[in-house]
């Protein structure tokens, strides 16, 4: 059977996994978790209330998926990308620090923005 010219016969190299790329993921989770508790704290009523804690992650997941994610299909470049990222934590954090019950909502608004910080530089790529 010919060889065809230009492929290779190795697979593509995975991408590693390491340690700051699961304090990112940690980070992005709780992100998420915070913005159901805060969006549940926020409502006046149950059906209010169950739509601002579905309506808040699903928004801030729709932004991180589209110009934030890894294999985002419209990656956004490092500075905006870095920007978008620090928005969505830093609104996260306001808003569990104002509005999520205390005070498991401020030990979660701390721990986020730790992880976040420390979990930054795994964000490679342009």
């Amino acid at each position: 059977m010919p060889h065809n010219v230009g492929m290779s016969d190795e697979a593509p190299a995975a991408q590693q996994v390491g340690l700051l790329d699961a304090v990112a993921f940690a980070a992005e989770l709780a992100m998420l978790a915070g913005l159901v508790m805060s969006g549940w704290a926020l409502g006046n009523s149950w059906p209010v209330s169950l739509a601002l804690a579905v309506a808040l992650p699903v928004a801030a997941a729709a932004v991180w998926g589209r110009w934030c994610a890894p294999r985002a299909g419209h990656r956004s470049r490092r500075p905006l990308r870095w920007t978008l990222k620090s928005a969505l934590v830093v609104a996260t954090f306001l808003l569990l620090v104002l509005a999520g019950p205390p005070p498991e909502g401020s030990i979660l608004a701390v721990l986020m923005l730790l992880a976040f910080a420390v979990s930054l530089p795994a964000d490679r790529g342009a």
